[in-house]
């Protein structure tokens, strides 16, 4: 069930919410974190229905595994010993599912003789979400590994790895900061009320910049190979800024859902934009999957506390990492080789005089291209669409006439969303902060200017809901990982 789903929107949330109210008022957290297992269970028995008995499955073996690292005597190497088994089969699981065809392509690729390579298959269906199911597990046992965290009870653990805000797209929220808000979270008007304002900006971004964006990206897509370079340009901006506000308008809604059942989920997107390195916009992007990564891969490979060499070679994996992470694709893994050169590049240049004494202004351009030629690479179908695509750009122009051209893409509506979603998508850290200190100033309400915050919220919000009901289906990008 799509959070963007007039199911959803009109039926499933309102009936959660009211519901989870009452118990909250009448019998307190322990019955409303059961409540919300059983939410979470039944969204997810009703999207994937042939997953549900396995996912359940999942979730004990992720809960025993903890027990066991967490009962193991004899020193860390007996629990190092657990913990290394329970983090192979984990990955093993993600492995089967979500790399096995694109790993058995290639072997048959290379090696097409070979009987014993075609007799093995790779699944027909992936569990929705297993990426950031997965990850979360890894979070969850690492965290009892290192002594951050304690399991929990059973119910716990499912509520952390089944709540259904996060369930499908994350955010990836750690085991260490989730547990300790399972039993000391409050659930007020307020945190209802500043969830709901959180849920209108995500639909907003989604319905009405992501939604209209991707339209025409889908309509040039279909268009390829017959489009100019004007065209080809115009399309790998429109979904630079289509991926921005599709996933950071997830996050929103997730967030949002998320405080108005008393959790509290750190930030995912932080205006990236707005960067004037790639590192700055790594760190600004998808930030809990960098959290994520920093924890469990950079730090235990060493970080930057040996510098030099292993420094580089640390970066270069973590964002290796990340692309296959996002894909079992060629595309993808290029996509984050060419990251971490780019970071590892960026890192030796950083501290030369000459780099320091550049505009910031003309820093944010260089790095908003590079990011724009990287996001060509991550929106192509393989590698051969990506070459091509980098070939109209910067090869020679498409001799011979189109049907189309970027005039025929570029109406007026599709100019003042794009117009707007690049003012916002900037201009929106500083408009942010300027709100946060006038709230700060009056905390007890700044009289007009509540008033008018609640009316702005309210009206984009209809409109955000037209447009869900006027458009057709479009799924989250995040949820192909």
């Amino acid at each position: 069930m799509q959070f963007t789903s007039h199911t959803f929107l009109f039926i499933f949330l309102p009936i959660t919410l009211i519901l989870h109210l009452l118990i909250v008022r009448i019998r307190h957290m322990r019955p409303s974190d059961t409540y919300l297992l059983a939410v979470s269970a039944f969204l997810f028995a009703w999207t994937c229905p042939q997953f549900f008995l396995p996912f359940l499955a999942f979730i004990l073996m992720v809960y025993i595994s903890g027990t066991v690292i967490r009962l193991t005597e004899g020193g860390p190497a007996a629990k190092k010993k657990w913990a290394a088994l329970f983090f192979a089969i984990l990955t093993g699981i993600l492995f089967y599912y979500k790399y096995a065809g694109f790993f058995l392509e290639n072997v048959k690729a290379v090696f097409p003789g070979v009987a014993a390579v075609g007799m093995i298959s790779a699944p027909t269906a992936v569990p929705l979400g297993v990426s950031f199911l997965i990850f979360s597990a890894i979070s969850y046992l690492a965290d009892i590994y290192r002594g951050d965290a304690d399991t929990g009870s059973f119910c716990d653990t499912a509520l952390y790895i089944m709540l259904f805000p996060k369930l499908v797209s994350g955010p990836v929220v750690l085991w260490k900061d989730f547990q300790p808000q399972i039993q000391n979270r409050n659930i007020t008007l307020d945190a209802v009320t500043d969830g709901t304002g959180r849920m209108i900006t995500g639909y907003v971004k989604k319905a009405m910049f992501a939604d209209s964006l991707g339209a025409v990206v889908a309509q040039i897509n279909s268009a390829v190979p017959d489009i100019d370079r004007g065209t080809c340009l115009l399309r790998g901006f429109l979904y630079m800024l289509q991926i921005y506000y599709d996933f950071s308008g997830y996050s929103d809604i997730a967030t949002g859902l998320c405080r108005m059942f008393g959790f509290h989920i750190r930030e995912n997107f932080a205006y990236p934009y707005t960067s004037l390195s790639l590192s700055e916009f790594w760190r600004r992007w998808h930030i809990s999957l960098g959290t994520w990564f920093r924890e469990y891969v950079y730090i235990p490979m060493g970080g930057n506390r040996r510098g030099g060499v292993f420094l580089y070679r640390n970066l270069f994996v973590v964002f290796l990492l990340t692309g296959i992470w996002h894909g079992a694709g060629w595309t993808f893994l290029v996509w984050g080789a060419l990251y971490g050169i780019l970071i590892v590049a960026e890192r030796l240049i950083s501290g030369k005089a000459w780099y320091q004494a550049i505009p910031g202004i003309l820093k944010w351009g260089v790095t908003m291209i590079l990011v724009y030629l990287m996001w060509i690479l991550f929106m192509a179908s393989d590698m051969a669409d990506a070459v091509w695509m980098y070939r109209r750009i910067f090869g020679k122009p498409l001799e011979g006439a189109v049907n189309f051209s970027w005039k025929y893409y570029l109406s007026a509506k599709t100019f003042w969303i794009a117009a707007a979603g690049s003012v916002l998508s900037v201009s929106g850290r500083w408009t942010r902060g300027w709100y946060q200190r006038l709230r700060e100033r009056h905390p007890q309400g700044c009289g007009i200017s509540d008033y008018g915050y609640v009316a702005v919220k309210l009206l984009l919000f209809l409109a955000a809901v037209l447009f869900v009901v006027n458009s057709s289906y479009s799924p989250f990008i995040y949820f192909q990982f």
